[in-house]
């Protein structure tokens, strides 16, 4: 992860705001018992506010991870595609396709299907990688 650019920098921000929410529980623990019984609804709406902007910096740090880290795996993927020359490599014997053995029926419709309906679903929970494994004659 150093090596790849601005993450070092993510992470160290990420590691300041964990501190800065660390000291904010010790203080908020050590301030609760003295504060709770005079300012209970002042202390209560600011301590809210400062969890809050707590969450908000973290979440946004989070998200800059994630997608420098989905960036640099795209690139990457980019990359080698584009170094690996498959010309003229050499097949094993016996390795190529039977033409004698067809697909399942329908396999060729279910997953192509499944792949572009992966592919545009953006939801937040949508895995970043689509495995595809299975029987041979399944249509991968």
């Amino acid at each position: 992860l150093a090596r790849i650019a601005s993450v070092p920098e993510i992470c160290e921000k990420i590691a300041r705001q964990t501190l800065e929410c660390a000291d904010f529980v010790v203080h908020y623990s050590d301030m609760k018992s003295f504060c709770e019984a005079k300012l209970r609804k002042h202390v209560f709406n600011e301590t809210e506010a400062t969890i809050q902007r707590h969450n908000e910096v973290l979440d946004n740090l989070m998200q800059q991870f994630r997608d420098k880290m989905t960036l640099t795996n795209t690139e990457t993927v980019h990359r080698i595609a584009e170094d690996q020359d498959i010309n003229g490599m050499e097949y094993v014997r016996g390795a190529g396709r039977n033409t004698a053995k067809n697909c399942l029926p329908g396999a060729r419709e279910d997953i192509p299907s499944y792949i572009k309906y992966w592919i545009r679903s953006t939801g937040e929970y949508v895995p970043r990688i689509l495995w595809l494994s299975g029987t041979a004659g399944k249509g991968k």
